[in-house]
C-alpha cells in the first residue's frame, strides 16, 4: 500500500497506528465545545490567511464555519430527556478531485457529530489543500493536539487494499465521487455496525422568470448576472450544485427579456478564461449534444473568454447532463410555467438556483414532482453554498447516533 500521510498526530507512522490512535480517541458527544473550539480557530486563522481572497472557496468555507453560525445550526437540533448524542466511532471520507475543500465540510460535520476521521484526500495537489493542511498543522504545532489528533488525512491510489482496511475499521463510510468511484468502493465490504453516505454524480441547473426580469433595472439586473456567474465559474461547473441548464420561464411575449439578461452577463463575465485543452472539450461537448438533438444553434464562439450558451431543444434520445464538459458552458431553454420544468427532471438532479420565484410556487412546483430528482432549491447567487442537509440527507443527524433512555 503506497498511502502518503499528510497530516496526523506526530505518533501516527502508518496506516496500522493511524487506525489504532483514532480507535483510542473514542467518541465526543454532539456538539462538544473542544470541537467547536477547534472549528472556530480554523475558521479564524484561515480568513486571516495571507491573500486569502484569491480563493473564494476558502473564504465561503471559512464563513460557514464561524462560531455564530455552528451555534445556529446546534440549536437547530431537538434536546430531549428521551435520549443523548454521541459520535459513532471513526468515519471515513473519501473525497473527490474536483471540489477541494469539500472534505473539511464532511469532516468538520462529523467532528461535531462526535467522531473521528480518517480523510482520504486526490494525489492532484493544489493551493487550497495545501493552504487547508498548512492551518491544520499550525494548530496542532500550537499545543493543541487533543482536537488535532482526532483526524488523518492522507492520499493513496485508486485501489482497494487501502480502503478495505480503513472499511473494516470505520463506523461510518461518506463517498463523494463519480458514479464510477462510488460503485467501485462501495463494492468493499463495511463492519456489520457501520453506516454508508453515497454522493455520486449529480446534475443542477436555474430558472428565472422573465417577468421578473421584466421590472429589474439595469444595476439590479446586473448584480443577479454577477451572482448567476459566479454559479457557474467556481469549480469550473464540475461541482454537482454547479448549474448546467438555464431555464427562462413565462409566455413567448416575454422571451425577448432573456436577450437583455444574456447582455449584461457577458459583461458580468468578461474576465472569463479557460485553457485550449478546456476550449476543446467544450466544444467536443457542444457536438455531441447537437448530434443527439438536445442543441440547435451556439449562441457564441468557443473562444477561450467566452461562456458559450446553448440554445437547447427537449428531446427524448439523451440528456444534456451526460455530454457536459461545463468550463462555462450552458444550455439555454424558454418553458411557459415552473410546472412544466417536471417532466425535465430526472433522478440524479440535485439543485435548482432560481429567481422570481416566491415561496408558494416554490412548494407546489415540488410537490408536483414525481422522482426522487430535486434535493435543493436556493436563489441564483447561492448554488455552491454548502448545507449540513445534503443530497435530501441530514448529514449531522446521521453522523451522530442517539442512544435512547426514555425508559429510565
Amino acid at each position: 500500500m503506497s498511502v502518503k500521510i499528510l497530516f496526523a498526530h506526530e505518533k501516527i507512522k502508518s496506516l496500522d497506528g493511524a487506525i489504532a490512535h483514532l480507535n483510542d480517541c473514542g467518541v465526543w458527544p454532539f456538539f462538544d465545545e473542544r470541537s467547536i473550539l477547534f472549528i472556530q480557530n480554523f475558521s479564524s486563522m484561515l480568513l486571516k490567511y495571507p491573500g486569502i481572497n484569491k480563493y473564494p472557496d476558502l473564504v465561503a468555507l471559512a464563513y460557514w464555519f464561524r462560531r455564530s453560525n455552528l451555534y445556529k445550526l446546534n440549536q437547530s437540533y431537538h434536546i430531549s430527556n428521551d435520549f443523548i448524542r454521541l459520535g459513532r466511532g471513526i468515519s471515513l471520507h473519501i473525497a473527490p478531485s474536483n471540489v477541494d475543500t469539500i472534505f473539511v465540510y464532511s469532516f468538520f460535520l462529523s467532528l461535531l457529530a462526535g467522531n473521528s476521521s480518517f480523510i482520504r484526500v486526490s494525489q492532484n495537489e493544489s493551493p487550497e489543500l495545501n493552504i487547508i493542511i498548512k492551518i491544520f498543522q499550525d494548530i496542532y504545532n500550537s499545543d493543541e493536539s487533543e482536537t488535532a489528533g482526532r483526524f488523518v488525512i492522507c492520499t493513496y491510489p485508486h485501489e482497494n487494499e487501502a480502503t478495505q482496511l480503513l472499511s473494516n475499521n470505520c463506523e461510518l463510510r461518506l463517498i463523494w465521487g463519480g458514479d464510477e468511484t462510488v460503485q467501485t468502493i462501495t463494492n468493499i465490504p463495511l463492519k456489520p455496525t457501520a453506516l454508508e453516505l453515497k454522493f455520486p454524480n449529480r446534475s443542477s441547473f436555474s430558472a428565472i422568470k422573465l417577468e421578473a426580469i421584466e421590472v429589474m433595472n439595469d444595476e439590479d439586473l446586473a448584480k443577479l448576472c454577477a451572482r448567476f456567474y459566479s454559479d457557474i465559474q467556481l469549480f469550473g461547473q464540475q461541482a454537482c450544485s454547479s448549474p448546467l441548464a438555464l431555464y427562462f420561464v413565462g409566455p413567448s411575449s416575454k422571451k425577448h427579456h432573456a436577450e437583455r439578461f444574456w447582455a449584461l452577463f457577458n459583461k458580468a463575465a468578461k474576465s472569463h478564461n479557460i485553457s485550449s485543452s478546456e476550449v476543446m472539450n467544450r466544444f467536443v461537448s457542444a457536438a455531441n449534444l447537437a448530434i443527439t438533438s438536445q442543441i440547435k444553434k451556439s449562441r457564441s464562439s468557443f473562444d477561450s473568454s467566452n461562456v458559450v450558451i446553448l440554445d437547447g431543444q427537449f428531446s427524448s434520445k439523451s440528456s444534456f447532463r451526460e455530454e457536459h464538459a461545463g468550463n462555462g458552458l450552458l444550455v439555454q431553454y424558454y418553458i411557459d410555467e415552473l410546472f412544466n420544468l417536471t417532466e425535465c427532471i430526472e433522478t440524479k438532479d440535485q439543485t435548482l438556483s432560481i429567481f422570481g420565484f416566491n415561496h408558494e410556487e416554490v412548494e407546489s412546483f415540488l410537490y408536483s414532482l414525481t422522482n426522487r430528482g430535486i434535493d435543493r432549491v436556493v436563489p441564483i447567487g447561492q448554488a455552491l453554498d454548502f448545507g449540513h442537509i445534503w443530497d435530501g440527507v441530514d448529514l449531522l443527524d446521521v453522523m451522530s447516533r442517539k442512544i435512547d433512555i426514555s425508559k429510565i
